[in-house]
């Protein structure tokens, strides 16, 4: 059993995202992270954080230096497939995950 920092469940958030100060001093103690599907114009206003390189990458692995593993929720949610094709989705994830 590894941890897991969470998104906040009903919200398709990042678990306190929005204040990476938090997630910043738990980032160490955990082992994995599950990106969400809000938004975050501050970070990046074009893309959901699960399919943006600017959080994943930029602000997850850069910024605050996680090195643990980060997971997706399901692709195929509404607030996913009402604003991108499958293909674009998966574009989307192998240029910000992989």
């Amino acid at each position: 059993m590894v941890d897991c920092l969470p998104k906040e469940a009903g919200k398709g958030r990042i678990w306190s995202l929005g204040s990476h100060i938090d997630l910043e001093s738990r980032s160490g103690k955990m082992d994995t992270v599950m990106g969400g599907t809000c938004i975050y114009g501050r970070i990046d206003s074009r893309y959901p954080a699960t399919l943006s390189k600017k959080t994943v990458k930029g602000l997850l692995r850069d910024k605050i230096g996680f090195k643990g593993v980060i997971i997706t929720d399901d692709l195929q949610m509404g607030a996913i497939t009402k604003h991108f094709s499958l293909r674009d989705v998966l574009k989307l994830s192998i240029k910000c995950w992989g």
